[in-house]
């Protein structure tokens, strides 16, 4: 009787523990199985208004020489003191919780990584030469749950055509997480862009922007990212995403999995968006591949 019961006891106890691993790694997204599954087949997906397809070449397409586009980033500086704060440009690390990220413009905003209360403001400038905040910019919230989240910060900011910037907040809920949002500095309006990933083998690259000479921005972020083994994550999609005066939200020109690599090197040259890949989930034998998207339906200018 006392062996049955003490059987009892332990199968009660063996289902209980069971019944909440699995409820902890539901609420932290964590797939238990991962180890064991194998990888699914994902699609790449060009945009129709393109009307072209994703050409595979035979040699690297890359030219020195190739100028078309360049890579821009917002201007990084240190937030000091608290009632009264001052803004100052550094080259070197910044803690997020001290950071600001500014775009340079006629009439500059900075978004403000307030570390005293775990969240971020906007702040309109007094210029870019003295970088001295005039007024905090009362905006929408970002989230109906943002009210909730533990803490939100600015990790990386782009500055977009039609004043508008593209900003990656880190938020936990509970767990950390990567989202875009698109800010509109006339409306003053947050809206949400996309859910996404940092970079699975670079977790303090959120995103990387060239501009085109026609004025136009194009967009790299990841998302998707799964755990291949112990330490070792990759991003299943690339996006690529052009913002122009025709496309102020944004068009997503292409969807690229995993199963043709993920992006080392693109560049935009004559119209034509120009990509260096490696699928390395075989690390002894990882897989290259450069590939042509011909963009001239897209760019207007």
């Amino acid at each position: 009787m006392i062996k049955r019961s003490s059987n009892l006891i332990v199968f009660l106890l063996t289902l209980i523990a069971g019944m909440l691993i699995l409820n902890t790694a539901n609420a932290w997204s964590f797939d238990m199985f991962s180890f064991f599954s194998k990888d699914k087949a994902t699609a790449t997906i060009v945009h129709a208004s393109l009307d072209s397809k994703l050409t595979e070449l035979t040699s690297p397409p890359f030219d020195s020489n190739q100028t078309e586009s360049q890579t821009t980033s917002a201007i990084k500086a240190k937030v000091q003191g608290d009632a009264l704060i001052t803004l100052t440009k550094s080259d070197g690390y910044i803690e997020t919780a001290q950071a600001a990220f500014i775009c340079e413009s006629s009439s500059p905003v900075a978004l403000v990584n307030d570390q005293k209360n775990a969240r971020f403001d906007v702040w309109e400038l007094d210029s870019m030469h003295s970088l001295s905040p005039l007024r905090k910019v009362p905006t929408n919230q970002l989230s109906t749950a943002s009210n909730n989240w533990i803490n939100y910060s600015v990790v990386d900011l782009a500055c977009l055509p039609q004043q508008q910037l593209l900003v990656a907040v880190n938020y936990y809920d509970p767990r950390s997480k990567i989202a875009l949002y698109l800010y509109d500095v006339v409306s003053k309006q947050f809206s949400l862009f996309s859910e996404a990933e940092s970079n699975a083998q670079n977790l303090d690259k959120y995103f990387e922007k060239k501009d085109l000479k026609s004025g136009e921005s194009i967009l790299l972020y990841y998302s998707e990212t799964k755990r291949k083994s112990a330490e070792i994550y990759h991003n299943y999609f690339n996006n690529i995403v052009l913002f122009s005066d025709h496309y102020p939200q944004g068009i997503e020109v292409l969807k690229l999995s995993i199963d043709d690599g993920n992006i080392e090197q693109w560049q935009v040259v004559d119209k034509k968006l120009l990509l260096h890949t490696i699928d390395n989930r075989n690390n002894k034998d990882p897989k290259t591949f450069y590939w042509s998207l011909d963009l001239s339906k897209v760019l207007i200018n």
